[in-house]
């Protein structure tokens, strides 16, 4: 599985990417997305589609603000370079193996 810099998102670097890519935002300081991150990995394999990682562990990444990232992990899935689907983490809460199965049917139905 690819990691994503902070660069993949500057300029309109993403938006020349054809096909779908899921992203799952996540940082090393976060016990929620430790929890995650096997069941994310895991499904890649099986996915279809290419699975990708960005590290937010740093405060100051811009892509907190860009994306309106207010929670980890948080998945954004991208069709030719935008934004199609996307869950939010809850605070507290994080996300589940669910919420895999939800972007997975987002990309069947596209």
């Amino acid at each position: 599985m690819r990691t994503l810099e902070p660069s993949a998102f500057e300029g309109a670097k993403l938006l020349h990417s054809p096909g779908f890519l899921a992203v799952c935002f996540e940082a090393d300081w976060c016990g929620f997305c430790t929890r995650f991150l096997p069941h994310f990995e895991s499904r890649s394999a099986q996915a279809g589609i290419p699975f990708a990682l960005a590290d937010l562990s740093s405060e100051d990444d811009l892509r907190w603000d860009t994306l309106g990232i207010r929670a980890v992990p948080t998945l954004i899935l991208f069709k030719d370079g935008e934004a199609v689907w996307r869950a939010d983490a809850r605070l507290g809460v994080g996300l589940f193996e669910k919420h895999i199965d939800r972007m997975l049917a987002a990309v069947k139905r596209a």
